[in-house]
């Protein structure tokens, strides 16, 4: 899956390496789904396609009344967007796919012989270990609204506030 998401990044880059022109632009990117990197192409004054990947993993742990929590994040998001500027300026309304490759995991693991939830006590051998699991749907519409556009060399900050739609799943046992 790594690796899925590493080509999807590096791919556009190669093969749009000497096309690079005032209307193409790469980036950095930061934001509530991780860092990455984005390829925008200006196809005319009013619209744009942008391909971005983004990530972030963090994991942590925790002890608390003789139990240790383990949780993991892991974000991995690769989207392909259009962009219309109905203005002609630098405001945009984007509409794409996104592959959705985020997750999060629980995990809740006696570390004595006993452990109390509630005012309840409880051996090791009676309860075993708690398990959650967090998944989406891999592929998901998106939508936003944002200011900014394709530059050809310089700094430039932009700004995207959207919506990435997600289904209902059914639940599964792990």
């Amino acid at each position: 899956m790594r690796k899925l998401f590493i080509i999807a990044a590096v791919m556009p880059l190669l093969a749009l390496s000497g096309v690079a022109s005032a209307d193409t632009s790469l980036g950095l990117r930061g934001g509530t789904l991780g860092g990455g990197a984005e390829l925008s192409y200006a196809l005319s004054q009013r619209v744009a396609v942008r391909l971005n990947a983004d990530g972030y993993t963090r994991k942590d742990t925790h002890d608390e009344d003789n139990i240790q929590y383990e949780a993991k994040l892991k974000l991995q998001t690769v989207s392909l967007l259009g962009d219309v500027f109905p203005f002609a300026n630098n405001f945009r309304i984007s509409l794409g796919a996104m592959f959705n490759g985020n997750k999060l995991t629980l995990k809740g693991q006696p570390s004595g012989g006993t452990f109390t939830v509630n005012d309840q006590t409880y051996t090791s051998a009676e309860v075993g270990s708690l398990d959650a699991k967090v998944d989406f749907n891999k592929a998901a519409p998106y939508f936003g609204i944002g200011y900014g556009r394709p530059i050809n060399k310089g700094l430039s900050l932009i700004f995207d506030a959207g919506i990435m739609f997600q289904g209902s799943r059914s639940p599964r046992s792990m």
